[in-house]
């Protein structure tokens, strides 16, 4: 099957890079997301340049999030919460690099990944189990980005319809070959009509077990229509076989 492709959308609110005001520049900004039974658990790690004036670094962090836990150079900070922001005091330092860490959770219920750009980033990469899902360089502050988070559950609802066909005709065939060994005292056909109305009871299950996967928006139109069209033809000639 092919992979059902991800929407990535970047909006830049500000083209231009103002390193010269800009509190921090981020050299490296890698997001680190993984699906779980009850949602989504992130990590961010962050490596960048502070202005040395600087007495607070702010993040952003999307709606919903539980668990949140910041550090900055290793050591876990407390923070202040205004809508999305998040302010942490940091210490004075001859220092001028940083490194801030940021793990939290998402909800199961959460379609997007979105993160607020504050400050000037020469390199950010979101990765979703293990695959790469967006990567960007030089962004400005104020940029925005999203990605579905949905698709991943779609394929693997998916691959589980795949499955469940095969576990059903499998049963067909083995429903064919207990049929055929039941009346092997009698002269038959593999195909009787008891058994080809079986099939078609089988398949016409199917169908509408595909059909309300598909209302329920948990497999995609083309895995839809592959295997609407597989299955319907094996129960038009299912049907053939039980006029002629």
């Amino acid at each position: 099957m092919r992979r059902v492709s991800i929407v990535v959308i970047v909006l830049s609110l500000s083209m231009l890079m103002l390193a010269s005001t800009s509190a921090m520049q981020i050299s490296k900004y890698d997001i680190d997301v993984k699906s779980t039974e009850n949602g989504f658990s992130i990590y961010e790690n962050i490596i960048g340049v502070l202005d040395s004036n600087e007495s607070s670094l702010n993040f952003s962090i999307q709606d919903d999030a539980t668990d949140i836990v910041i550090s900055i150079n290793g050591q876990s900070v407390e923070y202040n919460k205004s809508g999305n922001i998040y302010t942490c005091a940091i210490s004075p330092t001859n220092e001028s690099s940083v490194s801030a860490s940021i793990s939290y959770y998402l909800p199961k219920s959460t379609k997007f990944f979105e993160k607020h750009i504050l400050y000037p980033i020469s390199e950010i990469t979101v990765t979703y189990d293990g695959s790469t899902l967006l990567s960007y360089s030089d962004l400005g502050e104020n940029s925005y980005i999203s990605a579905s988070l949905v698709v991943k559950t779609v394929e693997a609802t998916g691959y589980a319809l795949y499955a469940t066909a095969a576990l059903l005709l499998a049963l067909i065939v083995i429903i064919i070959a207990y049929l055929a060994k039941k009346r092997t005292s009698k002269p038959v056909q593999i195909e009787t009509e008891e058994i080809l109305k079986t099939k078609k009871a089988l398949l016409m299950m199917l169908l509408k077990e595909i059909e309300k996967k598909h209302r329920a928006e948990e497999i995609s139109d083309e895995s839809y229509r592959y295997l609407k069209d597989l299955y319907k033809r094996e129960a038009v000639e299912v049907m053939k076989k039980l006029e002629s």
